[in-house]
């Protein structure tokens, strides 16, 4: 019965991401869901479970294009001007770390490997899952299968390696603001997520839309920001991305009050699109053996070790100019290798283990979380976005 076989499929693929999100929250996020779950999908497919596991469950690119694309309108309704700008230097240093990866990247991996290898690891080593189901996408297009592997595994290797540098450098900087600033005189404020308040006066939706929230509003409207975004695309023959313009336009849209600030979560939406999106970039594990594996640790792991370095001498230099410790501007810098939750979770897990009373705690966590918070979201949310889509036209 055809209808058993989907939920089956459904049940077994939920199963391993629930397992592998249970182990990064024992975890502290230090092993990521990613890890876990590639590990177990790849140990099934290689002992004979059914490769067609992701097709029965309809997790398919059509699904998945509908998912992304609501996803890219609900990140732009998250992005707060105002914050990002009183933060500058943290945007300036996540600036350059992606400037630094795109020069290094395209200078040095085409002399190991190719100019396509090169392209290809900017968008995970430089961001998130987005930027890596945008180049899946582009890569599927074109029939490179095992490139699209091959991504997925930069970026769980990128997270991987990501958490313990960061936890590390920012040990240092939290003894040396304990050695160096008299605690009392901290910031003792309150940080907080930062709230995406509109920056424009001009909210003629606002008013009219608090009458009518439900699901069915909240999606509604996210689609028809995507349908416009698709549509421009389309007039301009696709030479202008559709997953830019969804990010633009959802943020606009935010601002002049058509869309509410993380429309996808007031739908109660967000997370089955989110596990739509992760399961898709899962499926293409379906093609992998060991023999591919054989192949691809040498480039994933080059291509890291040469993201790393940039991310390090970029941070380490653009940090002086602004007067910053070289641990912090490095930790800022590489915030892009896991972004938000590991942006909270790590200067909070840094703050306790080097503290001994609540204040000293307070005044490390908000000594460094914000400059976190902020690099983790400019760079994984926006910058990485926007650099894929720019990319995938040169695959």
């Amino acid at each position: 019965m055809e209808s058993y076989k989907t939920i089956e499929a459904f049940f077994i693929i939920l199963l391993v991401m629930a397992f592998a999100d249970f182990i990064s929250q024992r975890t502290k996020g230090y092993i990521s869901m990613l890890l876990t779950a590639t590990v177990i999908f790849i140990v099934m497919f290689t002992f004979g479970i059914n490769k067609q596991l992701f097709q029965l469950a309809s997790f398919s690119e059509t699904s998945r294009t509908i998912a992304i694309s609501l996803i890219l309108v609900q990140l732009g309704t998250t992005l707060n001007i105002k914050t990002i700008i009183s933060q500058w230097k943290t945007v300036v240093i996540a600036l350059s770390v992606q400037v630094g990866i795109i020069c290094f990247m395209l200078l040095i991996v085409p002399l190991i490997f190719d100019k396509v290898t090169a392209l290809i690891s900017i968008p995970p080593c430089g961001g998130g899952i987005v930027s890596v189901i945008i180049t899946q996408q582009a890569l599927a297009a074109k029939g490179m299968d095992t490139l699209t592997v091959y991504v997925l595994l930069v970026l769980i290797v990128n997270v991987f390696l990501g958490y313990p540098i960061a936890s590390f450098l920012l040990k240092k900087e939290g003894r040396r603001i304990l050695m160096t600033i008299n605690k009392n005189s901290g910031d003792k404020n309150n940080l907080e997520l930062p709230v995406a308040n509109a920056a424009w006066p001009f909210k003629p939706f606002v008013t009219f839309f608090k009458k009518y929230q439900s699901t069915e509003m909240f999606l509604a409207k996210t689609a028809l920001i995507a349908f416009i975004a698709y549509t421009i695309s389309k007039f301009s023959n696709f030479s202008l991305t559709p997953y830019i313009i969804c990010f633009l336009l959802g943020y606009l849209a935010k601002e002049i009050g058509f869309l509410e600030t993380d429309v996808l979560k007031k739908a109660n939406s967000f997370g089955f699109l989110t596990i739509i999106n992760i399961a898709v970039i899962f499926s293409v594990l379906a093609i992998t053996d060991v023999k591919i594996l054989g192949t691809l640790w040498f480039p994933i792991l080059t291509v890291n070790l040469v993201a790393i370095f940039a991310m390090v001498i970029v941070s380490l230099f653009v940090g002086r100019l602004l007067g910053l410790s070289k641990y912090m501007s490095v930790a800022t810098g590489i915030a892009c290798m896991f972004g938000f939750p590991g942006t909270y979770v790590i200067p909070g897990e840094v703050a306790k283990s080097i503290t001994k009373t609540q204040e000293e705690y307070d005044f490390v966590f908000n000594s460094l979380y914000p400059r976190m918070l902020i690099s983790g979201f400019v760079n994984v949310t926006i910058l990485s976005v926007l650099i894929a889509g720019i990319l995938i036209k040169f695959i």
